[in-house]
């Protein structure tokens, strides 16, 4: 038997507001074709509009929650990897980040605030959110490519935020997530490990993924071109080089501008002070690491008027991005625009103390070969498939959390 995903469903705020008949056409629709749970204060109303669902449940403030998983496992038979958690509401969907569940977020989000903890796809409508789903966007564009190197015809989601300059607004589009070494998904996530290794200079994967980060990068300036007007191109110079060059993005930066987008390269230009200054991954808050990188650049030639789109790899507080937006603007930019391969995800740990979980994770190392680009797990001094892995831990993972006790859980009861 073919198994499908479970769509749990809290969009109450919307219900609140309003839902228009188009999108309310399309989503009696998209709950008749797939299995839907919808949780809601308007239990009644709920099953008599939408009698196809396999259940409503009651609206309780912190759900989701294990047991909720537990009771949808053990009742209908919905495994963690199934479950895709999808809300109108930012609470519920901060909850279900702790989960290794799907994560979709309906509405206007303000993404200049909480980058830091972003779910799987955000969506501004109900409509577009079932678009989305239809069309397969379940991964943001640079985690999708690292995952399947070798098909040319990948497509994701982005997240957009937006920084404050002095005054000036920055837009930011982002293909992905970053998980440092204190988040639970960190030493399960192939895009943090790629992003990881390709700057590392002591590793025999140091710049290996520059043709599929390229690849990315192309991917995020088209949509920023649609989304706004830009005529320049050029990366945040990387800290490793000796001033006179933008490091490890000058090549892309090169292909890209010749991509006949219209984009001048204005990668000569901009430069990196030599200081000693301390590395910023290495300071915790964003005012310390805005000081720290404050007059670290500097542009040898006049921007007046242009439209600048800058590249770089990783957006944690944005104050490299503030400082270097800042020369752009002293130089006469008109406007500056960035895309990002990821935005760093606040540490977090795991919804519940899981003995499965932390047993891989101490014993299973994720690797990935440095002439096929393919991933793997290492245990033992043996090496073991990637895809294989991560079903046989979800497998643990579920008999974990069915199990009659769990001593972890706040409660084991969860009734209707």
């Amino acid at each position: 038997m073919k198994r499908t995903l479970c769509f749990v469903l809290f969009l109450d705020n919307s219900i609140e507001k309003g839902i228009s008949h188009s999108e309310e056409k399309s989503l009696a629709g998209f709950i008749a074709q797939n299995r839907c749970v919808l949780i809601s204060e308007y239990k009644n109303q709920i099953e008599s509009r939408y009698p196809e669902i396999i259940c409503c449940i009651p609206w309780k403030f912190n759900l989701p929650t294990p047991e909720l998983q537990r009771w949808l496992l053990i009742e209908h038979d919905v495994r963690m990897e199934e479950t895709v958690y999808v809300s109108d509401d930012s609470t519920f969907i901060g909850n279900a980040l702790g989960s290794l569940s799907k994560t979709v977020f309906i509405g206007s989000m303000d993404m200049s605030s909480c980058y830091g903890r972003v779910p799987d796809l955000t969506c501004k409508s109900i409509e577009s959110f079932i678009n989305a789903i239809n069309s397969g966007h379940y991964l943001f564009l640079g985690e999708g490519i690292v995952a399947t190197p070798k098909s040319d015809s990948v497509t994701g989601g982005f997240g957009l935020a937006s920084k404050d300059c002095s005054g000036r607004r920055v837009d930011v589009v982002f293909l992905g997530r970053y998980y440092g070494t204190d988040h639970f998904r960190s030493a399960l996530d192939l895009y943090s490990l790629a992003l990881r290794l390709n700057k590392n200079q002591k590793s025999k994967l140091y710049r290996k993924f520059d043709g599929l980060f390229q690849r990315i990068f192309l991917g995020g300036v088209r949509l920023m071109l649609k989304l706004k007007m830009c005529d320049s191109l050029c990366a945040v110079p990387d800290n490793r080089t000796d001033g006179l060059s933008g490091g490890r993005f000058v090549e892309m930066v090169e292909e890209i501008a010749s991509c006949g987008l219209g984009l001048e390269n204005l990668q000569p230009h901009v430069h990196r002070k030599r200081s000693k200054h301390q590395s910023q991954k290495t300071i915790d808050t964003a005012l310390a690491r805005q000081s720290n990188i404050k007059g670290s650049f500097c542009c040898d030639s006049s921007l007046r008027g242009k439209n600048i789109v800058v590249l770089d790899d990783i957006l944690t507080t944005g104050a490299t991005l503030k400082e270097f937006a800042s020369t752009l603007f002293e130089a006469g930019a008109e406007s500056v625009s960035c895309v990002v391969l990821a935005v760093n995800q606040f540490a977090e740990e795991y919804w519940y103390q899981s003995h499965e979980l932390k047993e891989f994770v101490d014993n299973n190392k994720l690797r990935i070969n440095s002439k096929t680009l393919e991933p793997f797990f290492s245990r033992d001094g043996k090496s073991f498939d990637f895809i294989s892995s991560i079903e046989n831990l979800f497998g643990k993972l579920n008999q974990e959390i069915g199990e009659e006790r769990q001593e972890c859980f706040a409660s084991d009861d969860f009734t209707f």
